[in-house]
């Protein structure tokens, strides 16, 4: 059943709708031969992960990680004849390479189907769990939780269910629209406070909850699946952040925040995107990407409109509207918008001066766009120690590690470009340029078998 451009529809036994594609993924076709998925993407998921949990340790954070089964991961049985799924499903595959390297991972989909009975885990019309299903993973998420926070879970008998009639996720999507049953939840005891929710056109969210009976404080990681967790985790915790897109882990963000817990949720669909291996090292800090669109001002439309156009490479429009967002801004709180929509239209020149001429004091994004500029110009050096200062604010950063290391290795300079290269794998270990200027860099001071490395752990065949 065709739902639309992104999304389409495919009905199965006893009326059960699954979601067939979304967004380009296609999760039954992808989930019936996992093959190649393992043989690559399951890799790069599993070091990203390895490399977030170091991170996290070292900051005394503890990390639990949950897939959230598809529905075909979990009623298989109810497919459409002829449509299988490989198993173990990708959910499960990953789940086990993360406890393999020490990561809390909890074994949704073993335990959801295990827990088939009576009441529904998934609605017919809908591709998400439902509150009772949520209710059993959020218990297993306190279980993994370390010991030391001394989490409680919600008791069942606070908790209650009732059904109400909806079109589902699913359900509005066909043809004719076909109306089910969804899930609610009450639960009796502190109030929750939503403190800071913001909605960027779907590209980030963020929100805060407080609870006065909650412990400790959690950042999550969330994509949809989440909404029936939070109510749940809003109240275990004094204080719970919720962010999305769940494929981005933002390091800034975690080091401003210090939470106690991370709790990362991501779809099982979301497994066959491609993977981003730089969404953790964002140019932009968390503070423009999460919070920008939600200052209030005369500014505020133009800008939403530019960060749309430039997510989107419309770069006219996004000059136009930065253009425009910029001439209400006195305190230059929006001038990257500006030099980023004139640097992608061909205007190095003026992207520089719009970097020079800010009145603001410099951050790690306008030094990189200075930097971007400079190098366009032909101004090398200057680009460089601009990357360099760029640096300074996030020495972390696996995007500007490389492409400082990149530009030390184009001018010749394979010394100083080394101890970037290898910072930028140990911060992004599935981003394949990095490892394959490594490998460049370690090949151009006679390293060959460290070259050769570099280049098969990017997925390169190594040098001559």
């Amino acid at each position: 059943m065709l739902a639309g451009s992104n999304l389409s529809v495919v009905e199965g036994r006893e009326g059960y709708l699954f979601l067939e594609r979304y967004d380009g993924a296609q999760p039954l076709q992808a989930g019936a031969d996992l093959t190649e998925w393992s043989r690559h993407t399951l890799a790069l998921l599993r070091e990203t992960f390895r490399a977030r949990q170091e991170r996290l340790s070292a900051r005394n954070i503890g990390l639990v990680v949950v897939v959230a089964p598809e529905k075909a991961s979990i009623y298989d049985e109810l497919l459409p004849e002829g449509c299988a799924q490989d198993r173990p499903s990708a959910a499960e595959r990953l789940t086990e390479a993360l406890r393999q390297i020490g990561i809390r991972a909890v074994d949704g989909a073993g335990l959801l189907r295990r827990a088939k009975g009576a009441v529904p885990l998934y609605y017919d019309v809908d591709s998400h769990w439902t509150n009772f299903a949520a209710y059993r993973v959020y218990r297993a998420l306190v279980a993994a939780a370390p010991a030391h926070l001394g989490l409680t879970p919600i008791p069942a008998e606070r908790i209650s269910y009732r059904d109400k009639p909806s079109f589902g996720d699913l359900g509005v999507h066909v043809s004719p629209e076909r109306k089910g049953l969804v899930q609610q939840t009450e639960i009796t005891g502190p109030d929750v406070e939503v403190t800071v929710e913001t909605f960027d056109d779907r590209e980030y969210n963020f929100q805060q909850h407080r609870c006065a009976g909650g412990r400790g404080r959690a950042l999550v990681v969330r994509d949809s699946f989440t909404s029936f967790l939070s109510p749940f985790l809003s109240r275990t915790f004094a204080e719970t952040t919720y962010i999305s897109p769940s494929n981005a882990l933002p390091d800034d963000l975690v080091a401003d925040l210090a939470p106690d817990l991370v709790i990362v949720q991501i779809a099982e669909r979301a497994l066959f995107y491609a993977p981003q291996p730089l969404s953790d090292w964002n140019l932009r800090s968390w503070r423009q990407t999460f919070l920008e669109t939600q200052i209030d001002g005369p500014a505020r439309r133009h800008t939403r409109r530019a960060r749309q156009a430039l997510r989107m490479g419309n770069w006219a429009e996004a000059l136009e509207a930065a253009q425009k967002a910029s001439a209400l801004d006195e305190d230059d709180h929006l001038v990257h918008n500006l030099a980023e929509a004139r640097l992608h239209s061909g205007d190095p020149a003026g992207a520089l001066a719009c970097c020079e001429d800010a009145t603001r004091p410099p951050d790690r994004f306008l030094l990189a766009l200075e930097g971007y500029a400079l190098w366009a110009l032909g101004r090398r050096d200057e680009a460089i120690g601009c990357m360099r200062r760029a640096l300074r604010h996030q020495p972390g950063n696996a995007h500007l590690q490389h492409q400082a290391g990149e530009w030390l290795l184009t001018m010749g300079h394979a010394t100083e470009a080394l101890p970037y290269l290898e910072a930028a794998v140990a911060g992004a270990p599935a981003h394949s340029p990095s490892w394959y200027h490594l490998g460049m860099a370690r090949h151009a001071l006679g390293d060959f078998a460290g070259s050769a490395e570099a280049f098969r752990a990017g997925g390169f065949e190594a040098a001559d």
